[in-house]
């Protein structure tokens, strides 16, 4: 006589269902586009919503969900059904970063002081021996 043992994780009901929803601010009812959509057990399975925030993931029945985006609770649930809509909460820790800066042009100074700089060095040392230019220093050079 044999006893067999049944590993309670091989029995489970591998079905698998496809979930679609779409994702929203749980305030302003606008949608959240790129959010991130994966199972909580295995954060490799996963995907990210679409400009409009919606979302389609193939997962085991029964298996529970995160959703998450950046600056908002993470919303775990468990898959029941073949589409849902989620509504996450801001997370108000995390302070708005606002970047201010001036659009300045970019000068090329220093390349025309290396290549026209250079050349006025020559033409000065060639003209005049005695008065070399210490390094750093002006020069008046006639051209």
């Amino acid at each position: 006589m044999s006893i067999h043992t049944i590993n309670p994780v091989c029995a489970r009901d591998t079905t698998h269902i496809t979930v679609t929803g779409q994702v929203f601010d749980g305030n302003s009812n606008e949608t959240l586009p790129f959010a991130n959509v994966y199972l909580a057990l295995d954060s490799s399975v996963g995907t990210a919503a679409d400009m409009d925030g919606k979302f389609r993931l193939s997962v085991p029945k029964g298996s529970t969900i995160v959703v998450s985006f950046v600056g908002y609770y993470p919303f775990k649930y468990m898959v029941d059904e073949n589409f849902t809509e989620v509504f996450l909460t801001p997370d108000d820790q995390l302070a708005p970063v606002v970047i201010h800066g001036e659009n300045k042009k970019k000068s090329n100074n220093w390349l025309w002081w290396l290549l026209l700089g250079g050349a006025a060095l020559k033409m000065a040392s060639s003209s005049d021996k005695k008065k070399k230019p210490a390094l750093g220093q002006p020069m008046n050079v006639k051209i």
